[in-house]
């Protein structure tokens, strides 16, 4: 049976006019968009993508109402905090200063991934980030498999898992989130091993959401010299949903193992 599944990508850069401006959110909403339509991020159809910057309240709960589906990716980039009232993690959502708690977004989906990229500080936080303009450096994910094939590994997973929630924070409560022109460190870092894992020799077919989080962890770590703690949170029992998608190949056990992006790997050394 086929899955149905949307992907809905919701970018807050703010204006350009204003204090707080966040242009490499508008590079995270394309390299977002790259990742869904390959083979490595699921072949999901052009039809399947809602992209939004600096929605209203009502298109955005008009995007999470407009099909029900078994599967759904939602995907935030920009301003964030948390709420102790609320129990929630608040998303500043547009330039009128609308905020939106995350847990109102959920429950539109059977089994649903969100990602979300902003900072968690408690207190009301001054936005950590570069003003000016963008400087559009793209992500493509180039891939052995064809999209028809990344499509249908993707599902045929999706099928064997059970329904529930997977939430993926770009750092922890109290923690910001780093940004720059390039987009933002976290997206960055998450983006860069679905892109890598196509060229991984290695059995497995999958790289999970649990695994993608590890390494942007990893990375930004070893990378930006600030505390940044991307967490997982997941209802029970764990679906931990596939993030990237390839074929498994043999390993030569002869290959010299090294240091890949943290993880102890096997490397084809071609001839």
């Amino acid at each position: 049976m086929a899955i149905s599944k949307k992907a809905i990508i919701i970018a807050a850069p703010l204006t350009s006019r204003k204090q707080g401006y966040a242009p490499g959110v508008h590079v995270d909403a394309v390299n977002w968009r790259n990742y869904f339509l390959s083979a490595t991020g699921g072949g999901f159809y052009e039809w399947e993508i809602i992209t939004l910057i600096n929605p209203t309240l009502q298109e955005l709960i008009g995007a999470l109402r407009s099909e029900w589906t078994d599967y759904a990716t939602v995907v935030f980039s920009g301003h964030g905090s948390f709420s102790k009232k609320a129990s929630s993690t608040m998303l500043m959502i547009n330039t009128s200063g609308q905020q939106i708690a995350l847990s109102s977004l959920m429950g539109y989906s059977s089994k649903e991934l969100f990602i979300v990229n902003c900072c968690r500080n408690i207190q009301r936080d001054n936005f950590i980030g570069f003003l000016g303009d963008p400087q559009p450096e793209y992500m493509l994910f180039p891939s052995r498999i064809t999209r028809a094939e990344g499509r249908r590994l993707h599902e045929s997973k999706l099928e064997e898992l059970p329904d529930g929630r997977e939430v993926i924070f770009s750092a922890k409560i109290g923690e910001s989130s780093w940004t720059g022109p390039k987009g933002s460190d976290f997206c960055n870092a998450i983006l860069s091993m679905a892109r890598n894992w196509a060229t991984f020799y290695e059995p497995k077919s999958f790289l999970m959401i649990n695994g993608a989080r590890k390494y942007a962890e990893y990375w930004l770590r070893k990378n930006i010299g600030k505390k940044q703690t991307p967490e997982i949170q997941q209802t029970s029992p764990r679906p931990n949903f596939p993030f990237a998608m390839r074929y498994g190949e043999e390993i030569d056990t002869r290959w010299p193992v090294r240091n890949v992006y943290g993880w102890q790997r096997r490397v084809k050394v071609y001839a």
